[in-house]
């Protein structure tokens, strides 16, 4: 079974991981391994392979794969590959937006991969789960399963997984108008595709990255990305990828004026998603074929794609997408002038919008319906909803958006006569679009700003401003808006006084607003021909057109349409008060629920106390047993630490007494002098008080000195073993100084050796002493290093004497028991061993005996507390331990010991 699954694998990845290859290679690859494997798992996977595949360029094609896989799948009874085969089934029923099926899919599909224990399956579901939420517009709950896929695919280490889950996060971000975080997400997948070299995620992060770029007006920058994406879906095959990067490319020539490219692309992407089936692709689509007809004046057929895209989006249940096309459905409306349909569908997106917390398309809303409160006079409610929609805009910065709000607050302005405030506005808004290179929108603010200098009688400037945006909407064919600005210009020259012109230029709006049915285009150009053909006298025409403009007029803004619409919106907003309501009394029961529950805590509460209580009696019986316990501990361990200080102290005593047999030796020597030289001296002083001969009484006196000199040097030597002994009576550890470690091993050798023969008369042995031939300085404390070196001398002087005699024959057999050989044998003598020498970085001193050496089972513990070889009353156990003290942590040394039969052997090491 091992074998089968890695050969799947070496098959597969070249087909299904390879990003160079088209999807018609992959399918075809897919198609001509699916013969090879029969009712088996491998077939199974490469099934589920054709699902995902096809998935980019027939969906039909990729949930009937999908179904066959999870059939087989079914048979075989694999988590594992039912795992791989429910998840590609669930993502072919979420491109096609069969959420509950999907839904169903992917949720079987965690089931299986949780019972195979396979993370990265897992996580490919979870992540599925997510996209079903996103289309169901529970955003929150998108996210929440897109960051678990997210950790779950770091976890498992699927970086291409980690990748696609980071542009699914991003566009949860991108929807909520949080672009900087869209964005950061988009350009991380995209570092991830490029350095596994997944062509597919680099593509979408492409495209992603232009659309946030085409959101806040970026046109270049957009189109660059997305020709990048478009150009990698290209050489992928990849229709589904090709049809979006078309439709944003689209976007992007339709914000820059470029109507004729805009068509063509959406025209390709709309051809492209029929052939996927892909219905949400195709909504959309035709909602941007409608903005290409609002912005030519072409509101029939605007309006016929608009309602289409929503029909689609309905049925699909896309409430984002539902919203939009209300808005584009309403600002048709209203630019035909019909009122209360264009309110309906407004108020309709506002409340969907709030309802889904969707900040930019809520202040879309805002805005259009402002503008038919401004259009009613209710030029504060309207400036209230300039405002609002401007904020939120800004807080999720979308620059375009909010220079947009920001001249719509200027039209208030402009209505109340406030011209500088609302020329600050104007300015300010286009100076965001000039940034950005949106030329529909900088037209627009160029003849607002037109108006408000021919109103402040600036008529040059006004000239100015007016003819640039009539040249930019006539570059882009935005035939309302170039009624308008035709309008608007024909009105100044009758204020010029050039009458003749006036006529020409409005007769041509006005034609112009007729063909579009622009209402209030042709409404304005009526009034301006009306006032021209007055100023040239000719008051037959311009009563008929005073006559034309006062109908237009009165069908716009009719008493009863007027009330129509006060009473929508209040019928809207007695709507919204009835939700608070019913959302109070929800909170009021649920205020209800929460007593009852409390009171169920708080009896809960009063129970836990009581036992609280019962549990505290148990612990403090507990504690105060415990306490005993630990008393009666405490005073066990002050008796053993007592006892312990009492053994250190007869250890002590005991190095002293050794040292002290030894010293008495030592002294001995320097005493034997001074009585001597005494002796000697008083006998020279006798013979100076009988000589009479200066010269014999002067070789005399320098006689005397010499042996007054002596006895002061044999006392200073007598002194000096004296103070070293009290210091080690008295326990002192002294301070660190340099030291010379020849002359203090020595010494140590010497104090041991005597105070062996002092207790033991007959005690020979050979002392082989083999010193660095030049000094050896450490930076050590004297009196502690001589304790060690006593005791180990100490140690290796005991094993000499008391083993048993070592026989070595001619044929260098060794006996211990010492019984004869067939040849010739030596009694060996009892031998140590002391030598210093200097290594790279440390001082090394080696003691070694020839006794019976330290068994190799109690070799680990000789340097334990207590622990001796020697019989009851002749040691303590504390000697190695204290030296290993002395050594290991009083001095960052080391010592340590190999033992054989023929002897033991100690090695100590001091750092420089």
């Amino acid at each position: 079974m091992i074998y089968r699954r890695l050969s799947l694998l070496a098959l597969l990845l070249p087909v299904l991981v390879s990003v160079s290859f088209s999807q018609q290679t992959r399918v075809d690859s897919l198609l001509t391994i699916l013969p090879q494997h029969k009712q088996d798992s491998n077939r199974a996977y490469v099934l589920a392979g054709l699902s995902e595949s096809y998935r980019a360029c027939d969906l039909k094609q990729a949930k009937a794969f999908g179904d066959r896989a999870v059939a087989l799948a079914e048979e075989l009874r694999s988590p594992r590959v039912l795992a791989h085969s429910y998840t590609a089934l669930g993502w072919a029923h979420e491109a096609l937006r069969d959420n509950a099926q999907a839904k169903s899919s992917f949720e079987t599909a965690l089931k299986f991969a949780r019972e195979a224990g396979d993370g990265s399956a897992a996580a490919s579901a979870v992540r599925g789960l997510g996209s079903v939420e996103y289309n169901r517009d529970n955003i929150e709950g998108a996210l929440r399963h897109y960051r678990h896929a997210l950790k779950s695919f770091r976890e498992s280490g699927d970086e291409k997984g980690t990748a696609l889950t980071l542009i699914d996060i991003g566009i949860v971000h991108r929807f909520q108008g949080s672009f900087d975080e869209a964005l950061a997400n988009f350009r991380q997948a995209q570092e991830l595709g490029r350095s596994l070299g997944e062509s597919t995620v680099l593509a979408q992060a492409h495209v992603h990255i232009g659309d946030i770029a085409r959101r806040r007006s970026q046109s270049e920058l957009a189109r660059e990305h997305i020709k990048q994406g478009l150009q990698i879906f290209k050489k992928l095959g990849d229709s589904s990828g090709i049809a979006s990067t078309i439709t944003m490319l689209g976007s992007a020539d339709l914000n820059q004026g470029r109507f004729e490219s805009a068509q063509a692309l959406f025209q390709r992407s709309l051809r492209l998603y029929e052939n996927l089936g892909d219905a949400s692709g195709m909504a959309i689509v035709l909602t941007y074929i409608g903005h290409l007809h609002n912005i030519q004046g072409r509101f029939d057929k605007a309006l016929t794609m608009y309602r289409r895209g929503l029909a689609l989006h309905d049925s699909l249940g896309s409430g984002s997408l539902v919203i939009g096309s209300l808005l584009s459905i309403g600002n048709i409306l209203y630019q035909q002038s019909e009122y209360e349909q264009a309110l309906e569908a407004f108020q309709r997106s506002l409340m969907l919008s709030e309802d889904l917390g969707m900040k930019g398309l809520h202040g879309s809303a805002l805005i259009h319906i402002g503008l038919i409160q401004m259009n009613q006079d209710r030029d504060d409610q309207a400036l209230e909803k300039f405002r609002h929609a401007t904020k939120l805009f800004s807080e999720l910065g979308d620059d375009g958006a909010s220079a947009l709000g920001q001249c719509h607050i200027g039209d208030i302005y402009a209505r109340q006569g406030n011209y500088s405030e609302a020329l600050v506005n104007y300015l300010s808004g286009l100076r965001a679009f000039e940034k950005n290179g949106d030329k529909m929108h900088i037209a627009s603010t160029l003849h607002r700003i037109g108006t408000i200098y021919s109103r402040q009688g600036r008529l040059g400037q006004a000239l100015v401003s007016l003819n640039r945006s009539l040249k930019l909407r006539e570059e882009m064919d935005e035939r309302s808006g170039i009624a308008e600005v035709l309008t608007d210009i024909g009105a100044l020259y009758v204020k010029e006084g050039k009458s003749d012109s006036a006529i020409v230029l409005s007769t041509r709006a006005y034609k112009i607003a007729g063909e579009i049915g622009a209402l209030v285009q042709q409404k304005d150009a009526a009034k301006t021909l009306s006032e021209a053909y007055a100023a040239t006298r000719d008051f037959t025409r311009a009563y008929d057109y005073l006559l034309s403009y006062t109908h237009f007029n009165d069908s716009l803004f009719n008493v009863e349409k007027a009330k129509s619409i006060n009473e929508m919106t209040a019928k809207y907003e007695a709507e919204r008060r009835e939700q608070k309501i019913t959302l109070l009394e929800k909170d009021k029961l649920l205020q209800a629920s929460l007593l009852e529950r409390e009171t169920l805590i708080r009896n809960v509460f009063v129970a836990g106390v009581v036992v609280l209580l019962l549990l505290t009696g148990l612990l403090l019986h507990r504690y105060l047993f415990k306490k005993r316990t630990s008393e009666q501990l405490s005073s066990t361990l002050a008796q053993l630490k007592q006892t312990q200080a009492q053994l250190i102290h007869a250890e002590k005593m005991v190095t002293l007494g050794e040292m002290t047999a030894g010293l008495a030796h030592e002294i001995k020597n320097p005493l034997n002098f001074v009585t001597n030289f005494s002796e000697s001296a008083t006998e020279l002083l006798t013979d100076l008080e009988q000589s009479p001969d200066d010269d014999h009484r002067s070789a005399i006196v320098e006689e005397l000195r010499g042996n007054l000199s002596r006895i002061k040097d044999h006392g200073n030597r007598a002194d000096t073993i004296i103070q070293g002994m009290m210091l080690h009576a008295r326990g002192v550890g002294g301070d660190r100084g340099v030291t010379d470690i020849n002359a203090l091993v020595e010494d140590a050798v010497q104090l041991a050796y005597h105070g062996m023969r002092a207790t033991h008369p007959t005690f020979e042995v050979d002392l082989i002493q083999n010193y660095h031939p030049s000094a050896l300085e450490g930076n050590v404390v004297p009196q502690e290093i001589s304790r060690v070196m006593l005791n180990l001398i100490n140690n290796a002087m005991y094993a000499v004497w008391t083993a048993p005699p070592l026989i070595t024959t001619d044929s260098g057999d060794e006996l211990s028991d010492g019984s004869s050989a067939a040849s010739p044998s030596h009694e060996r003598r009892p031998t140590i061993w002391i030598e210093t020498a200097s290594r790279e970085d440390s001082i090394e001193i080696r003691i070694r005996d020839n006794g019976p050496g330290i068994p190799e089972d109690i070799q680990q513990k000789i340097f334990q507390p207590f622990f001796t070889t020697k019989p009851s009353g002749e040691g303590t156990g504390l000697g190695l331990s204290m030296s290993y003290d002395i050594i290991t942590n009083g001095h960052d040394g080391s010592i340590s010991c190999t033992s054989t039969a023929k002897g033991a052997e100690f090695v100590i090491e001091l750092p420089k």
